[in-house]
């Protein structure tokens, strides 16, 4: 090989190094972008709970407009990253296997999920007086399924596609893929800590599960499904949200 040859070649190298260097700084800036922002979030949730004069307005309102927000910001600067979209999970590829895959994974943990209430009210007098399947509040709750369904693909968007892609990415030491897990877990569970203590403990199985199965699939859609089905068959026909009241009263104040 020639000297003009080999300079060529070391020239090529480098370039492929400062772009890679380039492509993980501009992703490092994005993800601490959404950190801020997921921060930004929480610290306004406790301020508008303590404001007198906010504390009055729709809590689900509230949160659905600012992680909209932050999806938006999320996805502009997506773009400018000339990363393609797959790189967040944005594909149709294999949608299909991952799909009837995710939706496999789900079905067991729903059974998983009545398995517990079951336990809970046959087992532990605290919760003796629930009932396994609540048809009242499930009907009472049907006008909102179709929006959870859109905010459960906006939180996935968030915590999956924004946040657990970019550290996959980043990360390059033993354990990545499970730091990658706790971080996105860590995140997850404080966008609802302001619910309450124990939904916020209570949704960290459920964000490892989906946080495994969004580093094997590397998909948002199939994520998003499976967390829009657990949600509502926990949250409306288990009615898992008086159980976390019970628990709240009995175990945590």
């Amino acid at each position: 090989m020639t000297h003009s040859a080999t300079s060529n070649t070391t020239i090529v190298e480098q370039n492929a190094i400062i772009n890679e260097l380039r492509k993980r700084a501009a992703l490092s800036r994005f993800t601490i972008y959404v950190l801020i922002a997921i921060s930004l979030y929480n610290i306004a949730e406790e301020f508008v709970d303590d404001n007198i004069f906010l504390k009055n307005l729709p809590h689900t309102y509230f949160t659905c407009t600012v992680l909209s927000l932050i999806t938006i910001f999320a996805f502009i600067m997506m773009r400018k990253l000339n990363l393609p979209l797959s790189k967040f999970g944005l594909t149709l590829k294999n949608l299909k296997r991952h799909t009837i895959e995710s939706l496999t994974w789900t079905f067991f943990v729903c059974l998983l999920l009545l398995l517990l209430k079951w336990i809970l009210i046959t087992q532990i007098s605290a919760f003796s007086s629930l009932r396994l399947f609540d048809i009242t509040h499930t009907l009472s709750a049907t006008s909102i399924t179709i929006p959870y369904f859109i905010f459960s693909f906006v939180q996935v968007f968030i915590t999956q596609g924004a946040l657990q892609s970019s550290l996959l990415e980043l990360l390059e030491v033993p354990n990545a893929t499970a730091i990658s897990v706790f971080v996105t877990t860590v995140i997850f569970s404080s966008i609802h800590i302001d619910l309450n203590m124990a939904f916020a403990l209570a949704v960290i199985p459920l964000s490892i599960f989906w946080c495994i199965l969004y580093n094997k699939q590397r998909n948002i859609i199939s994520i998003g499904l499976s967390h829009a089905i657990i949600g509502v068959w926990a949250l409306w026909v288990l009615n898992y949200i008086e159980c976390l009241k019970i628990f709240s009263q009995h175990y945590l104040s």
